[in-house]
């Protein structure tokens, strides 16, 4: 389906869309407990990655379960969050770096704070979360990036 954007003026197709997302996540095993307890640590573990990773911090929120049952670090950033969960007792901990954008480096957060945990063993995945409404008065339905969606599932 085609718009004549002259005869259609109020028509959304005319814009074009576009978002760069990358987003890294990973389950990290054999961590120090002790490591996995100290809230003040990882929040400034995870303060250092923001700034490591280009990125822009917005707010940064740790929530410590007490009794050693763990730690929850969540920063969020302009370009996205960086959430890091922790399990003591179990020496895990699990990791998601998402940002949007081309300036932030997700990489370059996520291997800081592998580097700081020394996790004996992990595991790291890579999301492409990035849009591209090239195809201007098509429905989402429709377009070739949309079909590989569905392909890939």
């Amino acid at each position: 389906m085609t718009i004549d954007m002259e005869k259609n003026p109020d028509t959304q197709a005319h814009r074009k869309f576009e978002v760069t997302g990358k987003h890294l996540f990973g389950n990290l095993y054999g961590i120090d407990e002790n490591l996995l307890k100290d809230s003040q640590r990882l929040e400034a573990i995870v303060n250092k990655a923001v700034e490591i990773g280009k990125m822009t911090l917005v707010s940064i929120n740790t929530w410590d379960y007490g009794d050693g049952n763990g730690v929850s670090v969540v920063a969020i950033i302009k370009e996205s969050h960086i959430a890091l969960h922790t399990w003591p007792e179990g020496n895990y901990a699990t990791l998601d770096v998402y940002t949007c954008g081309s300036n932030a480096d997700p990489y370059g957060a996520f291997d800081y704070i592998l580097k700081e945990l020394k996790p004996e063993k992990y595991e790291k995945s890579f999301a492409d979360r990035s849009y591209n409404d090239f195809f201007v008065g098509q429905s989402a339905e429709s377009s070739p990036r949309d079909a590989m969606k569905v392909l890939k599932r």
